[in-house]
């Protein structure tokens, strides 16, 4: 055990997982999955409805220990109950509470379930009751009692009494209105900047695009891709977009002139893959042409065109 702590202060990776399987009455769910997230990283765990992103999330937090492969926690094996748990922090999809207690007596409860002694539980869910502002007031209702929003709140400050270095959210959106969605994803990336890892499943692409580092994504229990967002970005097929008055007579003079040059019409739009000298010798053949330019820019892939994109091909 001392030589895979060790282990962990040399390894920058938060969480790895090596050839992770998992089958239900002969159904493989989870097909040999290899992926890994760095340390102080946000990152998107994306997939479509059973994908197999919560059994992912079930087998990282020992709910379904029959799986074969590997998850490591910081270097440590997930099986290693004692020293791996102590590192994450889970945050679920529905919040329930108990109804004979208020938000305070619950998460010094909480705080004391995790062997915080008496006197630094109610410190330490003081400290967190202030960094997410809630008030007085809020404090000695019952949590189900509270907004959807001041919910999900109780439970980032349930996960983050222990002190965890990664928070697990799966689907922690759901159910919440605009404005708080943005606030959670805020405060994520708030206790991201502060040096949090952040794992996260989300259907929300456009929101999760503002926040993540890097994304995996999963389909049919495997993974597709698994890289920097940044990264994904730069492999695309076609990088500007253009519109025309004619686009079939627009399409056929550029596949005359620009032999080399990948092209293609979808849902009247041309789509074009070139250099931006290139670009700007397509824009002057348009013209020369009497063809008019509805619409011309550079086309930059978003987290949705990324899934999209991957799924479709494959």
């Amino acid at each position: 055990m001392e030589n895979q702590n060790n282990n962990f202060e040399k390894t920058n990776i938060a969480l790895k997982f090596e050839k992770l399987s998992k089958n239900f009455n002969n159904n493989k769910i989870l097909k040999n999955l290899n992926f890994e997230v760095k340390k102080g990283e946000f990152h998107g765990f994306i997939g479509s409805n059973g994908a197999g992103k919560t059994t992912t999330f079930r087998c990282l937090l020992g709910f379904y220990p029959d799986f074969t492969g590997n998850i490591l926690i910081n270097g440590i094996s997930n099986r290693d109950v004692k020293q791996s748990r102590k590192f994450i922090g889970y945050i679920p999809e529905i919040a329930t509470f108990p109804k004979k207690i208020n938000v305070i007596e619950y998460l010094e409860l909480m705080a004391r379930f995790s062997n915080i002694p008496e006197k630094n539980a109610k410190e330490i869910v003081q400290k967190w009751l202030d960094y997410f502002e809630i008030s007085d007031e809020l404090r000695t209702k019952n949590g189900n009692n509270l907004s959807s929003g001041q919910k999900k709140k109780i439970l980032l400050i349930q996960a983050l009494i222990s002190e965890p270095e990664i928070l697990i959210l799966d689907e922690p959106a759901a159910n919440l209105d605009p404005i708080a969605r943005k606030n959670l994803f805020d405060t994520l990336k708030k206790l991201n900047n502060e040096g949090k890892t952040i794992f996260i499943s989300s259907h929300i692409l456009a929101e999760l695009e503002q926040y993540v580092d890097s994304i995996t994504i999963i389909e049919k229990g495997t993974i597709i891709t698994s890289d920097a967002l940044s990264k994904l970005k730069e492999k695309q097929d076609f990088n500007y977009l253009l519109t025309t008055n004619n686009n079939s007579e627009a399409l056929k003079i550029l596949k005359e002139n620009f032999k080399t040059t990948n092209f293609k019409e979808q849902n009247n739009i041309l789509y074009i893959n070139c250099e931006a000298n290139e670009w700007n010798q397509i824009l002057n053949l348009i013209i020369k042409n009497n063809l008019e330019i509805i619409k011309a820019e550079q086309f930059k892939q978003k987290l949705d065109d990324i899934y999209f994109k991957n799924i479709s091909n494959n």
